[in-house]
């Protein structure tokens, strides 16, 4: 027990404490200090890129959508040139080369667009291929009826390669409101105002790639739609696997709490195979206004929840059947803070954006990162832009893949009021504490870095398998009753700031 506080004393760059035991106890190290010693140290999640567009206008609201995977992102701008010119809205792809997100394409509609079509309001990207939605698009003699574009890389351009269209489109259908791609170019395109079976209900529909052509393979209701469901607000595919959002259904109990719908294709024909609501469900909760999936996890937000505070939901699957594993609820919620406006998940880690958060000034928005252990999903860290201000509604839409999450600001005043703008945050996404002149820890100690220009001091308990790190340029004091559970590691680095 003793010895690994031995290596405290040696004055060196890291000290570290790897504990086996069952419990450490501190307390004979009452007041323990250690000596002024500075180097360099590397913060976990120093990362935090900002991307706008290289034309940005005002009013564009680029961050209005985002999507992240492997190495690339996409950001949607609705409003992008649409006072006066034929390109109304666009999208733009960035692709991380040496560990910076760079530039890579802008796309628009191959055949010019029209003025108002709002080409960008949705957007998702999977392996090589991306998917934009215009649902202000006119066709067939129809207005507003909607039309999404898939998108195909070589891995230095980008190329239009399937216009995708309701094969019964009606006027004010909006069809694109949502859509979703996966790696192998099968689509989902949301059309939550479809009036199948009541006035927006609300429809999804599937469309597959077939050598050059995208063709639609099914059109997807709700097993129980009612009009006003809005089945198809949101829209996610992972493989085989589709989800979809209908926040106004009756939910649990004729409450309108909200649904979300599992579809998957069975003999060629898809089919839906689970309906989802929520445990702790409530009067217009609106669960699936945001969903995501990956492998056998979905997440899916209830924004209206507590007052508007706001929830986010995790499903797992196992074998056929799926079942709610958390609920995700922000540590620092107000009312009308929305959190679970948007949503995203990844292995070990999901993101939620909460648009209307007041942190930074009325609405400027947050995103917050959970991360997972076994069944339990806790709060790593809360992020705010670091530029941000009152009314950029920073996670309007939120994404996460790997090691990085984004979310929009597409009211952020850059290059023009409003231009918006979209971050990135990673590769890492530990969490750290903001730098402070000096700190006292007490308590629960959460994972992260501690910083303080001065000294920390801490007196509480290590959670196991937790890395935390005390970081004071002058020292650390380590109080009575500080514990170090097992699997717990305890670093301290005398760099302080960084």
């Amino acid at each position: 027990m003793g010895r690994g506080f031995e290596s405290l004393g040696w004055l060196s760059c890291l000290a570290k404490v790897n504990q086996n035991e069952t419990l450490m106890n501190a307390k004979n190290y009452s007041g323990f200090l250690l000596g002024l010693m500075l180097f360099a140290s590397v913060r976990l999640i120093g990362q935090e890129t900002k991307i706008t567009a290289f034309d940005a206008a005002f009013a564009d609201l680029f961050g209005y959508t985002v999507a992240i995977d492997g190495n690339y992102a996409i950001v949607g701008a609705p409003l992008q040139g649409g006072f006066g010119t034929q390109n109304a809205g666009a999208a733009y792809v960035f692709q991380l080369r040496g560990g910076s997100w760079v530039y890579m394409a802008k796309l628009t509609p191959p055949w010019g667009g029209s003025f108002g079509d709002q080409f960008g309001t949705s957007v998702d990207i999977s392996g090589n291929y991306a998917i934009v939605g215009a649902p202000r698009s006119d066709h067939s003699n129809k207005s507003d009826a909607g039309v999404a574009y898939v998108y195909a890389t070589n891995g230095t351009q980008w190329y239009p390669v399937a216009t995708l269209r309701a094969d019964d489109p009606d006027n004010q259908d909006y069809f694109g409101n949502s859509v979703g791609v996966n790696d192998g170019g099968v689509a989902v395109v949301g059309v939550a105002a479809d009036d199948d079976q009541g006035a927006s209900s609300g429809s999804a529909y599937i469309y597959e790639p077939h050598y050059s052509n995208w063709i639609q393979v099914a059109k997807i209701t709700a097993s129980d739609a009612h009009s006003g469901d809005a089945f198809g607000t949101d829209v996610a595919i992972d493989g085989s696997t589709v989800v979809v959002g209908a926040p106004a259904n009756i939910g649990v109990h004729y409450l309108q709490s909200g649904a979300i719908y599992v579809f998957e294709p069975h003999y060629g024909h898809w089919s839906q195979t689970a309906r989802l609501t929520h445990s702790i469900a409530d009067v217009f909760d609106h669960l699936g206004q945001s969903v995501d999936i990956e492998g056998n996890y979905i997440i899916a937000g209830a924004p209206f929840a507590n007052d508007k505070t706001g929830d986010a939901y995790i499903f797992y699957r196992t074998g056929p059947s799926w079942s709610q594993e958390a609920k995700l609820s922000p540590s620092d919620g107000a009312p009308h803070d929305k959190f679970g406006w948007s949503v995203g998940i990844t292995s070990g880690h999901a993101v939620v954006g909460s648009y209307l958060d007041d942190d930074l000034g009325s609405e400027s928005g947050s995103v917050y990162i959970f991360e997972q252990a076994g069944t339990l999903w806790s709060e790593l860290v809360k992020r705010n832009a670091f530029d941000g201000a009152g009314g950029d509604r920073l996670g309007n839409q939120v994404d996460i893949d790997g090691t990085y999450a984004i979310g929009g600001a597409p009211y952020h005043d850059g290059a023009a009021t409003e231009s918006g703008a979209a971050y990135i945050f990673g590769p890492s996404l530990a969490a750290i504490a903001p730098c402070q002149s000096n700190m006292v820890l007490q308590g629960m100690i959460d994972p992260g870095i501690y910083h303080a220009s001065d000294f920390i001091q801490a007196e509480g308990i290590i959670s196991a398998t937790a890395s935390v790190v005390l970081s004071g340029t002058n020292y650390v004091a380590l109080m009575p009753q500080l514990e170090v559970m097992q699997g717990g590691v305890l670093e301290i680095n005398l760099a302080g700031c960084p």
